[in-house]
């Protein structure tokens, strides 16, 4: 081998770190007015999505017997939401279904910090009781870890790896659809989903959550003291209980309440 070769070779392996930094500092990071500028846009997107998907709402799977059908009927009353504004729906049933499915679409194209904000003003304008105060804090440490992380442009790791996670929701929200529709549980999409969003679960919310958390606890000062102390100790232990919590719930509907009727 040429001498000038073995050169090049041993410099590809002797990069000083120094010179690694130097190169990350020469990447500009996105403008504050682009973050905003791209929110905006995701806010809009999940507003029209909302027109589109509209005929979709009114589906009814042919499984269902005559009976069946009348019964999801009646559930179509008027939206009992505290607050009433232009994205109130007055059927709720037609409104969990539109719901589900604007998250549904979520999960593939993102647009997180505007779907989270078009998603928050749609839930208080639609629902109700414990389920409202849930989404509440869930989307409001979501909106923070987004919204100061734009801000400031910086922590897009984090972000990123959080981003992770919606892997999991597609086919969170795809089981929810299934019921919705009223699609035969013993079908076997039914069932493949069920299984998948259970083993999603553990690897991209809990599995990627661990590392998440160990991250933030060992280098989470590089982020800054006033938000490692967010990330540390309001956003990780409350995301912590809140996919317990929904884990348990998942697994004791698909599988464990199924075996305990037997």
């Amino acid at each position: 081998m040429p001498d000038n070769e073995k050169v090049a070779i041993s410099e590809m392996f002797t990069l000083e770190p120094q010179s690694l930094i130097t190169t990350n500092r020469d990447v500009k990071p996105i403008s504050l007015l682009s973050g905003i500028i791209c929110a905006t846009w995701s806010f809009v997107f999940f507003i029209i999505c909302q027109h589109l998907i509209q005929p979709l709402t009114e589906i009814y799977h042919p499984h269902n017997d005559r009976d069946n059908v009348e019964k999801r009927k009646m559930k179509m009353v008027q939206n009992p939401s505290y607050i009433r504004t232009w994205f109130t729906d007055s059927n709720a049933e037609r409104w969990i279904r539109k719901n589900t499915l604007i998250s549904f679409f979520h999960a593939f194209i993102t647009g997180i910090l505007g779907y989270f904000c078009y998603d928050t003003i749609d839930i208080i304008s639609n629902q109700q009781g414990s389920e409202l105060l849930e989404m509440m804090i869930h989307h409001a440490l979501t909106l923070t870890l987004f919204g100061t992380s734009i801000i400031r442009r910086a922590n897009i790791g984090y972000l990123m790896l959080a981003l992770i996670v919606e892997i999991n929701s597609v086919f969170l929200h795809l089981r929810k659809l299934f019921h919705q529709y009223n699609i035969p549980r013993e079908s076997l999409i039914v069932r493949l989903t069920m299984v998948t969003n259970i083993i999603t679960f553990l690897i991209f919310r809990f599995g990627l959550f661990i590392y998440g958390s160990i991250t933030i606890f060992r280098d989470g000062e590089r982020a800054g003291s006033y938000f490692h102390i967010f990330l540390g100790y309001i956003l990780v232990p409350t995301i912590w209980i809140i996919n317990i919590v929904l884990f348990y719930r998942l697994l004791y509907t698909d599988f464990l309440k199924k075996r305990k009727t037997k």
